[in-house]
């Protein structure tokens, strides 16, 4: 159950159709990324991410999980992050830790440490820490 503003929203993946006390909201269909916090949403708090995600808005806390975690160029993310895979276009301010692969596309920026096995930087992204490249040492 999502809550938001005074309405309630219960999702059901099988449904095409959240139910709502307000107006119907599309539920996400299978395959289908999911924005869990829009542009110009915030979140304060630890988010566990359970499959393909994607962060627009802004996130204080962890974001942890075994999902795909996707951010929009307007996404910001202060907190640990540690998923299977990462896309990002955003900005980050904290430690990575990626269990398959990193991409940090063009306008991408993170402050702080990067462990992954792969990781792919384009052209502008930056980074301001530490890239450990490969399995555990």
């Amino acid at each position: 159950m999502i809550e938001a503003g005074s309405a309630e929203l219960e999702i059901d993946s099988h449904d095409a159709v959240a139910e709502s006390s307000e107006s119907p909201i599309a539920a996400p269909k299978p395959n289908e990324t999911f924005a869990l916090v829009p542009l110009g949403g915030s979140f304060e708090g630890q988010v566990a991410i359970v499959g393909p995600t994607r962060i627009e808005g802004h996130v204080r806390g962890s974001v942890r999980g075994a999902g795909e975690l996707q951010l929009g160029n307007r996404a910001r993310v202060e907190g640990r992050i540690e998923c299977e895979a990462l896309e990002s276009e955003g900005e980050i301010v904290g430690p990575v830790v990626v269990r398959t692969r990193a991409r940090f596309g063009a306008g991408a920026r993170l402050d702080g440490d990067l462990r992954a096995p792969a990781m792919i930087f384009d052209e502008d992204a930056i980074l301001n820490g530490r890239a450990h490249i490969g399995g555990d040492d």
